[in-house]
């Protein structure tokens, strides 16, 4: 087994051209990078011999959609945990994407499936700092929810 951390951030484009315009690679070092800041403040000792990977989805949405249901990989002692980061198109910011980028037009963000949190789509002036600051949200989002990881739950458990 690799010498990987405990917690790690991947990611996956679901918008076509999306790292033409946006640097991912440096949105998935902050996440990991934050990751690195929380890990004191989560109960990682809990995780055993388990590794948590958390995916970062970047689709065409409304909200950050953090999965319900993870995929675990019991002979690799791994859990995968998918947060759907919203890209915005132009009816959504003025610094969104044409509708030509995206491959399907929304991602199924139903509360069955996903827990819905606020994009603030508003709040920001360009598709960088969107993206980069609604992954830090939902990465802080999830880890307030936590996951349950063999019989044990992994969450925050102190304040950041």
């Amino acid at each position: 087994m690799h010498n990987y951390p405990k917690i790690r951030v991947l990611s996956y484009i679901g918008v076509m051209k999306l790292n033409d315009v946006v640097d991912i690679n440096a949105i998935e070092a902050l996440a990991n990078k934050y990751i690195e800041t929380l890990t004191p403040s989560i109960n990682t000792e809990d995780l055993g011999e388990w590794r948590l990977l958390m995916y970062l989805v970047f689709n065409h949405g409304d909200v950050i959609g953090l999965g319900k249901r993870c995929v675990t990989y019991p002979s690799d002692k791994e859990k995968s945990w998918s947060i759907g980061i919203p890209v915005p198109d132009l009816k959504q910011a003025a610094y969104g994407l044409e509708e030509k980028h995206f491959v399907r037009t929304s991602v199924d963000r139903r509360a069955e499936f996903h827990d819905p949190v606020n994009a603030k789509f508003a709040d920001y002036s360009d598709l960088q700092t969107c993206l980069a600051t609604n992954v830090i949200r939902g990465l802080e989002a999830a880890f307030l929810r936590g996951v349950t990881i063999a019989g044990k739950r992994i969450k925050l458990i102190r304040p950041v």
